[in-house]
């Protein structure tokens, strides 16, 4: 037995030289540090547990953990959840765990994801990001704008993700329609502000740093003056130039991969809205951003959009928007689907 054992590497110890009697010293005191089979379960549980923090989590049994330094065996969900294991009812049951979405969106998420996002773009790798995407001087804006609003999408979608939402397109969707009924449906106008404010910051963090703008720089519209400049803009959208422009542009477009063709027309759309929209203008007339003390140029169509996001949700906006990005969707022979162009698109 174990005692008998130790004895006996005692004595053996005792009559040994000095080398051979460290080896034996050591082999008594592995003895006597080696845990039973059930402290190797345990402690390989709680080190799964805790390494699942900072790691992907267990799905279908695909990550394994092994916990070499104890000797305890290879930890997959398939092994935790034996029969023999006291545990695995509750391991199978999370390991058919799907998250669900919320049923509605309290205040206490709603602040979460809005405060949670602002961190990201200020603090995160979406800051990293967005500062290597400031370096690049050359690209054009409407691509510089699409990837801004890559690395914008990708860090929300996180979030949310975390708090049930699908971790695709349709994630963002449904939290956005969830936020929809969630500003429609609460009455703390108080709150509600708070969330404006937040979300505002958030917009002037993302531009700022991806263009390299001051913030104090973006201009701040009145109701009044959003909706007059977005009237304008709706306007010169519909111009016959501009779609005439549009359908010249999108006419020469040709790919075999049909989704491919898709997005260059898309891409194509967007960079005549930004170039012949936004910072173009007739002769002798000011453009757009001009007229709204945003100054000329990328920078200054980046600056018109932070200060114009503040009234995204203004139903009459929204009605010059989608009236006329119909127009043009229609002239680039696009399908803008049943609910209008995806957030993605729009200028």
């Amino acid at each position: 037995d174990a005692g008998r054992k130790r004895k006996d590497l005692h004595s053996s110890y005792i009559n040994h030289p000095k080398g051979r009697r460290q080896r034996h010293h050591q082999m008594i005191f592995r003895m006597a540090m080696k845990p039973s089979k059930t402290a190797l379960v345990a402690r390989g549980a709680v080190q799964a547990l805790t390494s699942s923090r900072g790691a992907a989590p267990m799905m279908g049994g695909a990550s394994r953990l092994v916990n070499s330094r104890m000797g305890a065996p290879a930890l997959t969900s398939r092994w935790l959840s034996s029969p023999t294991d006291a545990m695995s009812p509750n391991l199978t049951a999370l390991d058919r765990f799907v998250p669900q979405p919320p049923t509605k969106l309290t205040e206490e998420m709603a602040e979460s994801i809005t405060d949670m996002t602002q961190m990201y773009i200020r603090y995160g790798a979406a800051n990293q990001r967005l500062k290597i995407l400031a370096k690049e001087k050359d690209i054009p804006i409407v691509f510089k704008w699409q990837k801004m609003m890559e690395i914008f999408f990708h860090a929300q979608l996180h979030i949310v993700n975390g708090f049930g939402y699908p971790g695709d397109e349709n994630g963002l969707m449904q939290y956005s329609q969830d936020l929809a009924n969630f500003h429609e449906n609460n009455k703390a106008e108080d709150f509600l502000l708070l969330l404006k404010n937040s979300r505002r910051d958030t917009w002037r963090a993302l531009v700022s740093t991806t263009f390299e703008l001051d913030a104090e720089e973006i201009p701040n519209f009145s109701i009044v003056d959003a909706r007059n400049l977005m009237h304008k803009v709706s306007s010169r959208m519909q111009a016959p130039d501009v779609l005439y422009q549009l359908q010249q542009n999108v006419s020469t477009i040709q790919n075999d991969d049909k989704d491919m063709e898709l997005a260059m027309k898309h891409s194509a759309l967007q960079q005549v809205i930004v170039n012949h929209v936004y910072l173009g203008h007739e002769e002798g007339q000011k453009s757009v951003v001009e007229e709204a003390e945003c100054g000329t140029g990328p920078e200054a169509y980046a600056k018109f959009q932070c200060a114009l996001s503040d009234f995204e949700g203004d139903p009459l906006i929204m009605e010059y928007t989608q009236s006329a990005m119909g127009k043009m969707f229609e002239a680039a022979g696009l399908n803008p689907g049943p609910q209008g162009p995806k957030p993605s698109l729009m200028p």
